[in-house]
């Protein structure tokens, strides 16, 4: 499941989230492109229930494709 989440901005934080989810497995994948930080994505690989923490990995946007996300969710969600 794919949601797209205002909530950040929503609340003053200037940056869009979209979150992966595995209901079989209860984990997610959490992606973060933050105004502060352009051409960066921030992503964490969290469970359903986990809220966001603070650590966040980085990779630059131009590095990360489809086959990147792809991997990302059979290896994590696997």
């Amino acid at each position: 499941m794919v949601e797209v989440r205002r909530s950040m901005r929503n609340a003053g934080i200037p940056a869009d989230v979209m979150t992966i989810d595995c209901l079989r497995t209860r984990r997610r994948i959490t992606l973060v492109l933050h105004d502060d930080q352009p051409g960066m994505l921030l992503y964490q690989f969290i469970t359903i229930e986990d809220e966001v923490g603070n650590e966040f990995q980085r990779q630059a946007l131009a590095e990360v494709s489809t086959e990147t996300l792809f991997d990302w969710m059979q290896d994590y969600f696997g």
